[in-house]
C-alpha cells in the first residue's frame, strides 16, 4: 500500500484520434487500461460477434507505454 503523504509520480493519457475500427452492424468500441510496474497498457476493444450467437471484447489495437523507472 502507498503512503500518499510521500512524493508520487503522475500520469496523463491524451489521445488525438482513435485507431480506426469497423464499427459497423452495431460494433462498440472501448479502451481498457492495464498497469503494472514497467507499463501502462491501452488497449482499443471492439464488442463484437464471434459466431453461434456469442459475442466478446476482441483487442484490436494495443499501446505499451513505460512508466516508472523503465521511462527513457
Amino acid at each position: 500500500m502507498s503512503d500518499w503523504r510521500e512524493e508520487h509520480r503522475g500520469y496523463t493519457f491524451d489521445y488525438v484520434a482513435k485507431p480506426d475500427i469497423d464499427t459497423s452492424g452495431g460494433v462498440e468500441t472501448r479502451i481498457r487500461f492495464y498497469i503494472s510496474e514497467t507499463q501502462l497498457k491501452a488497449a482499443w476493444t471492439s464488442y463484437e460477434s464471434v459466431g453461434s450467437g456469442d459475442w466478446e471484447y476482441l483487442e484490436k489495437e494495443v499501446y505499451e507505454i513505460p512508466i516508472g523507472e523503465s521511462m527513457p
